[in-house]
């Protein structure tokens, strides 16, 4: 009898967010349907595995039914920038941490949505059909006081009802921290996230140090945003905020989520506390900056110990005919 464990860690979220879609054991790709076991083998050790390895587990924390990922998960040396002010560069250093703004202050409305409007009414009516089957097939021991037809479809009204207004409420509980991927600058983003070019910071880093600079007190989800056509697609729950319109594909954005909830009225930001020196690779100067602006970046990472190459962007370079 393998012994079943309530209690899950931090260290086995992070363990089988690594290991979300294969098993860590022999590697198989899961099947979307398949049960998947997190939980320990007889030395102790974390394991995500299927039926496949099913006999190498020796105790369990939880088993799930797999899903793909509503996003991409980077590889862990992507690059990744984060283009801001020099004012928010050494607010960073000084709080030793990193600014996630909440979804609902940003300027895109589509932050969070299911689809568009004109699509409303399609998406209700997908949902009442879920909810119809999921009343109508609950076990028989439980007793539900939902007899007929028409008490089905008002429950399902009622329900649909708290749904919405659930997921309008979601997005002064979301919280968003954004990257650009990309193996170099990006003259955009520099336009874009510096509104005065001639101070601005680039911070270079990789997927696999931010993920883990962040994850060390608590589960943060990292992942790249997909760009669709809202115009014929339904989005459902929190998976929404991992989508974004076609329009905005040139950020290509990479982004840090996190839920919080904590009463009524929610701070319009979170700063998380993190070591910036753990994912810092190196900082760059803007290419419009002054030489000056370049000797108080470095003065500024002194004073705060960060010892990390501090760069003249490589759009400085000059060509010749």
């Amino acid at each position: 009898m393998k012994k079943l464990l309530i209690k899950t860690t931090l260290e086995s979220t992070i363990f089988e967010d690594k290991h979300h879609d294969n098993c860590s054991v022999c590697g198989r790709h899961f099947v979307v349907g398949e049960t998947t076991y997190l939980g320990y083998n007889a030395q102790k050790q974390l394991i995500n595995i299927g039926e496949c390895c099913k006999q190498c587990l020796s105790s369990t924390i939880t088993d799930h039914t797999y899903k793909k990922r509503h996003y991409k998960k980077p590889n862990d040396n992507d690059i990744l920038w984060r283009y801001l002010s020099f004012p928010k560069f050494v607010s960073m250093l000084k709080s030793q941490s990193l600014f996630f703004t909440r979804v609902d202050k940003f300027e895109d409305p589509f932050e969070g949505a299911k689809g568009i409007a004109d699509n409303e009414s399609k998406w209700d009516e997908s949902y009442k059909v879920f909810l119809q089957q999921m009343i109508t097939h609950l076990p028989k021991r439980i007793d539900i006081p939902y007899k007929t037809h028409e008490q089905i479809e008002a429950c399902c009204a009622s329900l649909l009802s708290d749904i919405k207004i659930a997921n309008a409420i979601s997005r002064q509980h979301t919280y968003v921290n954004c990257w650009h991927k990309n193996d170099f600058e990006s003259e955009a983003m520099w336009k874009l996230y510096c509104p005065d070019i001639k101070q601005g910071i680039a911070i270079k880093t990789t997927y696999g140090k931010l993920f883990d600079a962040l994850n060390k007190k608590r589960y943060i989800q990292i992942g790249e945003i997909q760009y669709i056509d809202y115009t014929n697609k339904l989005l459902e729950g929190d998976d929404a905020f991992w989508y974004k319109r076609k329009s905005f594909e040139h950020e290509k954005e990479v982004r840090a989520i996190i839920h919080h909830y904590q009463g009524l009225e929610e701070p319009v930001g979170l700063n998380i506390a993190v070591s910036v020196s753990d994912f810092i690779e190196s900082i760059y100067i803007s290419p419009m900056a002054p030489q000056w602006l370049v000797e108080i970046v470095k003065d500024v990472s002194e004073k705060y110990g960060l010892s990390k190459p501090i760069l003249q962007s490589q759009m400085t370079a000059k060509p010749f005919y």
